[in-house]
């Protein structure tokens, strides 16, 4: 008999059309052994009242209202209550081919892996037209350390790739349900979470089967304005920094870590907050030279930290 899947959707202020498009998709599934785990995120908007109308139509679907507390929080309450054996995140507003629970589960069975992840296709927002470009690539399985070296590096394995994200993923239970996304941080914290999950596994297969439609929204976390949690996020990433200190994948962590710290540099440059922007400055200073030295770096980031140089 085929594992039961639990779908983790977070919803918070979507818009309407999307929402019911996206749980149409995962009611639609041809696997039909799942439970959609929907935790309204104290949404101000109809979400949570469009949710408990999809629950009267589906027994499958479980909705848990919550204060608004973040994605962060909202995650670990859908894994504290998920019952399946396997676990997948879904974004409230993004899309699944109608046979991707099934092309996830039996690729897991197939590969005896920890962890498998889906190709995506990217969705524009307001005329939903899909990129949808033809993958050439082969599924590729990673040991552990290779898995953890693309996630630091994002040095994808091909095109539509995307390592960090939660979502595009099937995880096992057992594992999942040991690790919390961090709830100090606004950004980042999918690469945390995968961080330490991927910690526990022996192995990744990157399937060339793309399945996920991940639509691109010009209010996403990472199009956000500087928010005083940003600099919370800092700190939490200088803490993993830290904690992984002994670990032989700290110098790709570390490179990892500065790419963060300068994106939410130019969101504090823009804000005017100084005291933040010279915290932030501060742990870009502290390990730029690192980064530089890491021929495994990211180019742009190596530039980034040379020219770092240049600011007081």
């Amino acid at each position: 008999m085929r594992k039961k899947i639990s779908v983790i959707m977070p919803v918070y202020k979507v818009p309407e059309i999307f929402l019911r498009r996206s749980i149409q998709c995962v009611i639609k599934q041809s696997y039909q052994n799942f439970e959609l785990i929907i935790i309204d995120d104290g949404s101000p908007d109809n979400s949570g009242n469009i949710c408990e109308e999809f629950k009267e139509i589906d027994n499958r679907i479980r909705v848990f209202h919550i204060k608004n507390s973040g994605v962060s929080i909202a995650r670990n309450f859908g894994l504290k209550y998920a019952e399946g054996e396997y676990i997948t995140f879904i974004d409230s507003d993004d899309l699944i081919d109608k046979d991707y629970l099934i092309n996830l589960y039996n690729s897991i069975i197939e590969y005896d892996t920890d962890c498998i992840v889906c190709s995506c296709k990217y969705i524009k927002s307001r005329n939903d037209i899909i990129e949808n470009k033809k993958n050439n690539f082969k599924t590729k399985i990673y040991n552990q350390n290779s898995a953890i070296e693309i996630l630091c590096h994002m040095k994808h394995p091909y095109q539509h790739i995307e390592v960090t994200s939660v979502w595009g993923k099937l995880y096992k239970s057992k594992i999942a349900k040991q690790i919390k996304f961090n709830e100090e941080m606004v950004l980042a914290e999918d690469f945390a979470y995968n961080l330490e999950y991927f910690q526990k596994i022996n192995k990744i297969v990157f399937l060339q089967y793309q399945g996920y439609g991940y639509r691109i929204r010009e209010d996403s976390a990472i199009n956000s304005i500087y928010n005083f949690r940003m600099i919370k996020t800092i700190r939490q990433l200088k803490i993993m920094i830290e904690k992984y200190a002994q670990k032989e994948y700290s110098a790709d962590l570390i490179a990892r870590v500065i790419n963060i710290a300068f994106i939410i540099l130019i969101k504090c440059s823009k804000s005017g907050n100084k005291t933040d922007y010279k915290e932030i400055m501060n742990l870009i200073k502290q390990y730029r030279f690192n980064v530089i030295c890491n021929y495994k770096a990211r180019f742009k980031v190596k530039v980034a930290c040379v020219l770092s140089y240049l600011k007081k």
